[in-house]
């Protein structure tokens, strides 16, 4: 048995002793975009009319994982996540021809989404499988005028990841690290003036681990645009 085993192992007796079948372990994890996370943005969808727009930012997640003595022995692992703070951004596009300015995507006030986290050690895997309701605010005050709560703009992020033992050991004890990809393929549209514009937004967003949120002029712009 490997040391890291023996550490994990030893949570689960102690949680038995406690009266628990298992322990919960709350997990904050700060993620910032990588760079070369980008959108490739075609409007209307379809028209072949592509910007591309690199996204910066990032987000905290929380991960509530239950372990205990069989979870360890048959290095399975479940979790659930919420998603807390959350900011990302980029220069934007143009709707009818009006530029969005800067383009700030924030969690959905009235339900920021969640999911799951499950690890395989055994496969040395772990699958994130969370969508997250976000809404995007444009910076241009014409725009923002008429779309003043913005649009939704959700990600479905759904990455399998290697994760090894140390690896897990390390995100149960706040040390480890992770980073996860997501290609982007979907459809949005933005409502304006009682008219609707399909969007195709493709691209890759890459999310790693960082010991602080992320901070930047383009980053401080929608901080101002989300506070006002």
């Amino acid at each position: 048995m490997g040391k890291q085993t023996r550490v994990l192992l030893t949570a689960a007796v102690l949680c038995m002793a406690m009266g628990s079948v298992a322990c919960s372990l709350d997990i904050e994890s700060t993620l910032a975009l990588a760079d070369g996370s980008s959108m490739e943005i075609e409007v209307p969808a379809g028209s072949g009319n592509v910007s591309i727009a690199a996204l910066e930012g990032g987000t905290v997640m929380n991960i509530d994982v239950g372990i205990g003595l069989f979870d360890v022995l048959f290095g399975s692992f479940e979790g659930d996540v919420s998603v807390g703070e959350l900011l990302f951004a980029s220069d934007g596009f143009s709707i009818f021809g009006i530029p969005t300015d800067e383009l700030c995507v924030i969690p959905d006030p009235s339900d920021p989404g969640g999911g799951t986290f499950s690890a395989n050690l055994k496969k040395s895997t772990a699958t994130f499988d969370v969508q997250i309701n976000t809404r995007a605010l444009v910076g241009n005050p014409v725009l923002a005028g008429v779309i003043p709560d913005g649009f939704a703009f959700p990600f479905d992020l759904q990455s399998t990841l290697p994760l090894s033992l140390f690896d897990m050991l390390g995100l149960l004890t706040g040390s480890g690290s992770l980073e996860v990809t997501q290609e982007l393929d979907q459809d949005l549209t933005v409502s304006v003036l009682g008219t609707t514009l399909p969007i195709h937004i493709g691209g890759t967003i890459a999310l790693g681990s960082t010991d602080a949120f992320p901070t930047s002029p383009l980053l401080d712009s929608c901080i101002a645009i989300v506070s006002q």
